[in-house]
């Protein structure tokens, strides 16, 4: 071929690649601001999980009723006994959520139990490592976050979460605590750090200093600076603001669980650098395609400009591709899907490129997808809805089970529409998220124990109550029953509290049959019941409710007893909202029929009314 034609092409080519590498900056620099904000959205999520789960742990702890009952107990129990109690208790949290340490100080003896045992009994008056304990119980707020510096390695920095154990008046009965070391914390922001070439920073208001991934209790003037001006406009605190000093964008937001907020920096020159590398890939490319330009030109330039804007949105993306087991680019328009990035450690969600989006997706994942799960996804995935669903919404997610990997979640993610709103281009991302789930699953194990009669499986009085005063401020109408064994002591000292035992869970096992799944029955303490049989609002439809129950305690049959028959006497009160008694007058009512009915031998069920004001 002619030397003329081979520089024509040459040259033809060279401005192919100059007005492409044009246009891919302009893709990259418009992609960026998207491309921070979902940084900040991965890392905020991140940040807000491990803290928020620490404090709704705390919160279960401070309102377990086996703690304060041992705190208000702790005077009559053996020292070494209770000291073994409180160490078993606490290591059971530290091994469940893997904390450095856990603790209790009670307000009645001053004693620091910790996961170890006995600490030492603290002296908030003169002992600077002790001020904290005064600080926080005068300042009478449910919980706080602090860091300070260890006391026996003043180099090693520790998170400290505290919260106040109140018994049913609001005495206080001690304070409970979490410690995590700060490194846990700083490691965290380290790899998000690395991950995303950004620099994050935890800024404290109360305490007036920052943390970030290699050091803390510093103070930096421009964080605060920042801080600050957001605080003037509380309306937008929990919103991600971004903004640009120089060459560095700045996004930052509040996390007010623990009073801070969380700035993270990124230089735009990390966008240039994206830029410079492709132009230097794109140069080499060159000198390889140029030997074969002269039988593929047109064909070679057509592909050319597809690779780039490919690149373009694959590299605009980068930065937060590793959060997904796979990412997807769907452009609605063309009905066309190709593949970002893929996690091939996963068989889930691999894709392939080209047209008809939901048949391809569909096929992923009927083979994948617990079928459970399986047609709330297939819903989510609907393209044709997607632009309603998505108005407004930057991202939009579902969760879904894996039949080999567990939870995962699915997101679509905005990456362009035009003036109108209509959507053009999403990214289809999936996420593991089995981790989250089960830790979410150990709290609320947790927490449903703390709710929980060990002996009987009914709910206990902190956890009954709760539920009861729910329902009422929901408008549920019902009836409340309170009740208790009659003769019982008689039955401890006559037969043992073994068989007193007994008693008490054969007439739990009677309430749990007689009354339905969502009716709160719970055991308040000895041989005291109390129920709340929901949509009950007519007294002769309780009576009859009871007299059923009246028949299975009267089937109750314990051996060791012999022919003595097992009675109850019970009243009962009715709750409605025209009414709206609260809950401690509904429990006077039908405690004032309990005691009515201790005066008749046998079953008994008195209904309250204004008479009974009157005895």
């Amino acid at each position: 071929m002619p030397k003329t034609l081979s520089l024509v092409i040459g040259v033809t080519y060279i401005i192919s690649i100059l007005i492409s590498c044009l246009f891919l900056n302009k893709v990259i620099q418009s992609h960026d601001n998207e491309v921070i904000k979902l940084v900040a959205a991965d890392i905020y999520d991140t940040i807000h999980k491990e803290l928020v789960q620490s404090i709704m742990v705390l919160r279960t702890v401070a309102n377990d009723n086996f703690l304060k009952q041992n705190l208000k107990d702790e005077a009559n129990i053996p020292r070494d006994t209770e000291i073994s109690l409180m160490a078993n208790y606490l290591r059971e949290i530290n091994e469940n959520f893997s904390y450095d340490t856990t603790f209790i100080v009670s307000e009645a003896s001053k004693i620091y139990y910790y996961n170890k045992g006995f600490n030492r009994v603290i002296d908030p008056e003169n002992n600077p490592y002790d001020f904290w304990y005064k600080s926080f119980v005068e300042e009478n707020i449910s919980y706080d976050f602090q860091i300070d510096s260890d006391e026996f390695d003043k180099n090693s920095w520790n998170v400290f979460i505290n919260a106040r154990i109140e018994d049913e008046n609001k005495n206080l009965l001690g304070v409970c605590g979490i410690g995590l070391s700060i490194d846990k914390l700083q490691n965290i922001l380290a790899e998000k750090e690395l991950q995303h070439n950004v620099k994050i920073d935890l800024f404290n208001l109360k305490d007036n200093f920052n943390i970030d991934s290699r050091a803390a209790k510093f103070k930096d003037p421009q964080l605060r600076n920042i801080v600050y001006n957001m605080q003037k406009n509380p309306a937008i605190e929990q919103q991600f603001i971004l903004s640009k000093v120089d060459d560095v964008s700045i996004i930052a937001r509040s996390v007010p669980e623990i009073n801070s907020y969380m700035v993270i920096r990124r230089n735009s020159n990390s966008v240039q650098g994206i830029f410079s590398s492709l132009i230097l890939q794109m140069a080499l490319s060159f000198l390889i395609a140029l030997l074969i330009l002269v039988f593929f030109v047109q064909r070679r330039l057509e592909k050319e400009r597809k690779q780039i804007e490919d690149a373009a949105k694959k590299y605009g993306m980068a930065s937060y591709a590793d959060m997904y087991i796979s990412m997807h680019l769907i452009d609605l328009k063309k009905n066309s899907i190709h593949t970002l990035s893929h996690n091939e450690n996963f068989d889930l969600m691999k894709i392939e490129d080209g047209e008809n989006v939901i048949r391809k997706i569909k096929d992923s994942f009927v083979a994948t997808v617990d079928d459970a799960t399986l047609k709330p996804l297939l819903d989510f995935i609907n393209l044709k809805n997607l632009p309603e669903r998505m108005k407004d919404q930057h991202v939009i997610s579902q969760e879904f089970l894996s039949k080999r990997h567990g939870w995962c979640k699915a997101n679509f993610i905005l990456v362009d529409d035009d003036e109108d709103g209509a959507l053009n281009q999403v990214i289809f991302a999936v996420e593991l998220i089995q981790e989250d789930k089960q830790k979410e699953k150990l709290a609320e194990d947790f927490r449903v124990r703390s709710e929980t009669d060990l002996m009987t499986g009914l709910k206990n009085r902190g956890g009954g109550e709760k539920a009861i005063r729910e329902l009422m401020a929901q408008g549920q109408n019902g009836m409340f029953c309170l009740m208790d064994a009659d003769k019982f002591k008689s039955i401890n000292d006559n037969y043992g509290h073994g068989v007193g035992d007994k008693v008490i869970i054969a007439i739990a096992n009677c309430l749990k049959t007689t009354f339905r799944a969502y009716d709160i029955t719970m055991r308040l303490g000895g041989d005291e019941f109390a129920v709340y049989a929901v949509g009950i609002v007519d007294d002769e439809i309780g009576k009859n409710v009871i007299n059923r129950l009246f028949r299975k305690i009267d089937d109750i049959l314990i051996p060791e007893l012999g022919d003595r028959k097992i009675t109850i006497s019970l009243g009962s009160a009715l709750f409605n909202t025209e009414e709206n008694p609260t809950f401690e007058e509904i429990y006077k009512r039908a405690d004032l029929g309990t005691y009515a009915s201790k005066k008749v031998q046998g079953n008994c069920h008195t209904c309250y009314s204004s008479d009974l004001q009157k005895d």
